[in-house]
């Protein structure tokens, strides 16, 4: 017996195990897994030649505010400069990409969609009319008079607080949203998205259905841009790994995944500063990368930036719509959505503080992990059929649990949703502080504080305005499709939309996915989250 076992091979984990299971209510950095690390990432440049597969990174804008606040570069420019010639000189990267511009494209898809549902969600359950007053007066009803037991508990209630316990209470079973189309839940965080999946299989029909900047960014660069590419993206989450493992996120014509390695940031930061790591890279082995230095702040800035890169010319910082701490820091999707509907609905431009003081309602929860606004026209300014648009931001499993317990209660009044819209994220203070983060170097230092530091990295480039966004527009010959006065943005768009046309495809096939249950054979317990 001991010689059978000792054949038996090790056991591994792969990621898509991890997608068809529902063993676990997320993905967590404990588990073994066979793909997406730096290892990959090493071995490919080790077997591949460049020419086969050219790599291509993707630096998402919240690993860069980590590894600038944990190595003291206060400027969110000039940490993706110094990472992007780690990326071309050390790793010999074709391209490094900017996220923003495919989460731009994201945002936009959010905004559509967003107005799509409200208007049909409002049409499939119109508001109730109000009671017509009784001509004849109408005689109240004797009281109904009322025995109770010893201490107040009835008979009904104890059956029914014991069927709850035993899971048989009818009056507990999820409620059926199949006809609902509010309120949309972001869709961008796989954690979350993991977690509705296997768990919450009753509020699938309310997730959003547009693909996350990851993958927007995989569609464009696997169709749009170098379609045989080995595609990098660094991410601030480890559930991004997931993410980039589902099956509906891969090139049918050429088999490859859109994303084939996800990076945590953490995992960048060791590649770049990990002699031992550092030394396996080829060009390192070989010589022909240059000396790197010790230290991130001594990294060389790169000079030119990928066409697909929003950044300002004058200034050289970092731009994108929107880069203000209103919209917070997980990619502004409540805030985008809120501003988009305010002007469809109400008419009116909440990006002017002056209209935004008078039409909205900002409640912060008992941490800031919960935020609710609300979008209602001053007094004697109503307008139906929306009286009041209501929005949400809430972070972490134990936030997201309560708000699902809300959802709940109120599905049984689908003319007046608890929310419209809300920004769901999985990790506490949001994208920020994702799983894949640097820590503080010091123990002493307090998640909120260290939180604080990343983010005032992240909105170093808060004062540009919109108007600045893409004109860095530096290597015009490595665009299929561009023009000196197109966004990055407007570039991919139009470089997407001409890729999808070729394949007899419409644009909107590729910024849209599904989200489907996974059934499995037990219940996972989620409490103390």
């Amino acid at each position: 017996m001991k010689e059978e076992l000792s054949a038996l091979e090790t056991a591994t984990i792969s990621l898509n195990d991890c997608l068809a299971c529902s063993g676990c209510v997320t993905s967590a950095e404990s588990v073994l897994v066979a793909q997406q690390s730096h290892t990959q990432l090493i071995t490919h440049l080790q077997q591949q030649t460049h020419e086969s597969r050219p790599l291509v990174v993707t630096l998402s804008r919240q690993s860069l505010a980590s590894l600038g606040a944990r190595h003291g570069i206060p400027s969110l420019a000039a940490v993706a400069r110094k990472v992007s010639w780690f990326c071309t000189h050390v790793l010999g990267a074709d391209r490094t990409l900017d996220l923003a511009p495919f989460r731009e494209l994201a945002l936009r898809e959010a905004e559509s969609e967003f107005a799509d549902r409200l208007r049909k969600h409002a049409a499939r359950f119109p508001a109730p009319q109000l009671p017509v007053e009784p001509s004849e007066p109408v005689v109240a009803a004797a009281p109904r008079r009322v025995i109770r037991g010893g201490g107040g508990d009835g008979a009904s209630t104890r059956r029914r607080r014991a069927g709850q316990a035993a899971g048989t209470d009818p009056t507990n079973a999820p409620p059926d949203l199949t006809t609902h189309r509010l309120p949309m839940l972001a869709s961008s965080c796989p954690g979350w998205i993991c977690y509705a999946e296997k768990t919450q299989h009753w509020v699938l029909p309310l997730v959003a259905a547009g693909r996350s900047p990851q993958a927007v960014a995989g569609a464009a660069v696997r169709r749009a841009a170098s379609p045989t590419s080995f595609h990098v993206a660094v991410m601030p989450c480890f559930d991004k790994k997931l993410e980039a493992s589902r099956s509906d996120f891969l090139d049918a014509q050429s088999d490859l995944r859109d994303v084939d390695c996800v990076l945590a940031t953490t995992e960048l930061d060791r590649l770049m500063l990990d002699r031992d790591v550092l030394n396996q890279l080829p060009r390192v082995m070989d010589g022909t990368a240059p000396l790197v230095p010790l230290t991130l702040a001594e990294f060389p800035e790169t000079e030119v930036l990928d066409p697909w890169f929003a950044a300002d010319t004058v200034t050289g910082e970092l731009t994108e719509a929107p880069v203000t701490e209103l919209a917070g820091s997980s990619g502004g999707w409540m805030h985008r959505v809120m501003v988009a509907a305010a002007a469809d609905v109400f008419d009116v431009d909440l990006s002017n503080p002056t209209v935004r003081d008078a039409w909205v309602v900002r409640k912060v929860g008992r941490t800031p992990d919960v935020v609710e606004w609300t979008v209602r026209p001053p007094p004697n300014q109503s307008v139906p059929p929306h009286n009041e648009l209501r929005f949400a931001q809430v972070y972490g499993f134990t936030n997201i649990q309560n708000m699902l317990r809300k959802l709940r209660a109120g599905a049984a009044t689908p003319h007046s949703p608890v929310y419209h819209y809300v920004e769901v994220m999985a990790c506490p203070a949001g994208c920020v502080h994702g799983g894949g983060q640097l820590p503080p170097e010091s123990k002493s230092v307090t998640p909120r504080a260290w939180v604080e530091a990343v983010e005032r990295v992240y909105f170093s480039s808060s004062s540009l305005t919109n108007a600045s966004m893409g004109m860095d527009i530096i290597d015009e010959d490595a665009m299929d499709v561009d023009g000196p006065s197109m966004s990055p943005a407007d570039s991919v768009q139009a470089a997407l939309a001409a890729a999808a046309a070729a394949t007899g495809q419409e644009y909107a096939q590729l910024m849209r996915t599904e989200y489907s249950a996974v059934e499995g054979d037990f219940a996972v317990a989620v409490t103390g989250w």
